[in-house]
């Protein structure tokens, strides 16, 4: 497993993930068939089918189980590494304050930005509401 590609493993956990080429293609802004062409060539580098193609349908074989979870442990590694040295750089988060009268922002736009609050990576946030405003920091 020593040529393989970090760009192979991304796109061979996604295929694990989806169970579709075609979902992987859209998702990650490639064709189906360089999906399907990274994906033989780390069957290629292991020597292993990882998947069973039944038409448009994949499983998984065993050792494309066995792939997937030290794929997600070296995707996971990748992605601390990187997170660590933005964090060094100064650029994995800050503060941001936002506040908002209710009565003048549709209840819509205060939960798309509660679910952007909640998603947000390495920030801490909290919210405090009062009849009139809600403060998000």
């Amino acid at each position: 497993m020593r040529h393989v590609t970090f760009r192979q493993l991304q796109i061979f956990a996604e295929a694990a993930r989806a169970l579709s080429f075609a979902r992987v293609a859209d998702r990650l802004h490639l064709t189906p068939a360089a999906v399907s062409f990274q994906v033989k060539q780390l069957e290629t580098i292991s020597g292993f089918a990882l998947f069973e193609r039944m038409g448009k349908k994949l499983v998984l074989t065993d050792a494309g189980e066995a792939l997937f979870g030290h794929a997600n442990v070296v995707l996971q590694a990748l992605h601390d590494a990187d997170a660590a040295l933005t964090a060094l750089k100064g650029l994995g988060g800050g503060r941001v304050t936002v506040g908002l009268v209710s009565t003048l922002v549709s209840s819509r736009r205060i939960r798309e930005l509660q679910s952007t609050r909640e998603t947000a990576i390495a920030a801490r946030s909290s919210t405090r509401s009062s009849k009139a405003t809600s403060i998000w920091r």
